[in-house]
């Protein structure tokens, strides 16, 4: 089997340190623009054939996915791109062989997410989405003003990069509707996107309501999942790798919650057609269709 993975930034070489461990470094290629020392690494597109990958993970940056999924869109093989599906909402989104691409939104795996589903939807009265972290803590080898996260016009911004909070809102609890949300920016960052959101938004079956607490201007790290209903609330922490449910509280395996043991999983699944809980085209569209609609009352 060979993989192809375009772009090797940092999620780009998580992705390949993953797929070490499923698959032989002769049948792993890079293509990036840079020149890498690593085996199998190509950086001219006339170099490339397409149709000799099992396999492709589009890992650049999501302002490219658009332009890359129309180069091998007649090429039939999985795709696995990296999220958000689009930096934008494009004005077509007929993609041949789009029922093979996932978007990747691995913590639908996580062992936390297993738990939450547990839990009767009828029963839920509010969820909260609280993910808080600073930004310059979150790539020690690079001036964060120069990452992806930070750059407009690469993708970056709050709603982007945090979005597995809203795919993991719609995976939970379904299609939702966001009725009151606020952007802002840290001035202390000194970014041109915004880096802070809080959204209210009510599930379209339940009418669950959902609260959203996102940020990449906090220095307080928080991560976690609340779920309160009538008698409880039931919190997953990410951070500590907890389950609590009132004063009962569950440690979960670390190994299993590692972020390279989640993407490792979730190429598995892909290539052996057990997808069953993974993010599909549609759903990557979804949510470029909701950030687009509030990234625009604030253009």
């Amino acid at each position: 089997m060979k993989t192809l993975i375009v772009g090797f930034g940092s999620i780009g070489s998580q992705h390949y340190e993953a797929l070490l461990e499923i698959s032989k470094p002769e049948d792993i290629y890079i293509y990036s623009r840079r020149n890498l020392d690593i085996e199998n690494c190509i950086s001219t597109l006339e170099d490339l054939d397409f149709d000799q990958f099992d396999y492709i993970i589009l890992s650049n940056e999501s302002t490219l996915h658009i332009e890359w999924l129309r180069k091998i869109e007649n090429v039939k093989t999985k795709i696995l791109v990296e999220k958000p599906l689009f930096s934008k909402k494009p004005l077509d989104v007929n993609f041949k062989n789009k029922e093979n691409i996932y978007i990747g939104y691995y913590l639908r795996i996580h062992p936390l997410i297993e738990s939450l589903k547990e839990i009767n939807n009828l029963k839920i009265q509010k969820v909260e989405f609280i993910n808080h972290s600073w930004l310059p803590d979150w790539r020690s080898n690079i001036d964060y003003r120069k990452s992806v996260s930070a750059k407009r016009n690469l993708g970056g911004g709050v709603l982007n990069e945090l979005s597995h909070d809203l795919d993991l809102a719609k995976f939970l609890f379904g299609e939702y509707e966001m009725i009151d949300h606020a952007l802002e920016i840290n001035e202390e960052l000194n970014l041109d996107v915004y880096d802070s959101f809080k959204g209210e938004s009510v599930t379209k079956k339940d009418e669950i309501k959902i609260e959203f607490s996102l940020s990449m201007a906090l220095k307080k790290i928080e991560k976690c999942i609340k779920i309160y209903t009538k008698d409880n609330c039931y919190t997953a922490d990410f951070i500590n790798n907890t389950y609590s449910s009132g004063k009962d509280i569950k440690s979960i395996n670390n190994s299993k919650s590692l972020k390279k043991t989640l993407l490792k999983s979730q190429h598995q699944r892909i290539l052996n057609n057990e997808v069953y809980d993974l993010s599909k085209f549609d759903d990557g569209l979804w949510l470029v269709n909701l950030i687009d609609g509030i990234q625009k009352k604030y253009a």
